[in-house]
């Protein structure tokens, strides 16, 4: 092969190798720096993709449903709960951001078991479900940490992801689905 036909073809090479190589998200990347094991998240209250009871939702108290965590390892710092509407319109909507929990294998309902932080209503609470129309799914995600989050009240679902980039020990999800009662 002649040098021409060289000059061409490793710039080519090397842009087909570092173009079409994968992009890793935030929580793949942290992942991998510890090896992430499987959180196991349940609730007494409803079971993977089972419909959340409205008393959940935006429809009813609005509170919390409890949820039970096992499987994270004995070094975790703190766990973060982040609630998120995956079938929203602006996918994903965040209904609550709480971080800085104490490792526990119980979230109370109606509680707040650490820091909150911003939701896309702009609040710092938990806000059920409360779909326009139609049903949605609502994923329960949990997060086993080796440190905590500085991070101010104001951080929303995606500052979280962020800071947590790199320092996640285990993870899990439980998702409720909710359709609105139409009068």
């Amino acid at each position: 092969m002649n040098k021409y036909a060289l000059l061409i073809l490793i710039p080519f090479l090397a842009l087909l190798f570092f173009g079409c190589a994968k992009t890793q998200t935030i929580q793949e990347k942290a992942t991998n720096k510890h090896q992430a094991k499987e959180l196991s998240i349940t609730s007494p209250v409803f079971a993977e993709m089972d419909r959340l009871d409205k008393k959940y939702s935006c429809d009813g108290d609005n509170v919390n449903p409890e949820l039970r965590i096992s499987g994270y390892p004995p070094q975790t710092k703190t766990l973060v709960i982040l609630v998120d509407d995956p079938d929203a319109k602006n996918k994903p909507f965040t209904h609550w951001v709480v971080f800085n929990i104490e490792p526990t294998g119980r979230i109370l309902e109606n509680s707040v078991p650490g820091k909150q932080g911003r939701n896309d209503y702009n609040k710092n609470r938990y806000d059920g479900p409360c779909p326009p129309e139609g049903e949605h799914r609502y994923r329960f995600k949990v997060y086993a940490l080796d440190i905590s989050l500085d991070l101010p009240g104001t951080a929303t679902s995606i500052d979280v992801e962020k800071a947590m980039d790199g320092h996640i020990f285990a993870k899990g999800e439980l998702t409720a689905r909710y359709r609105r009662q139409q009068n």
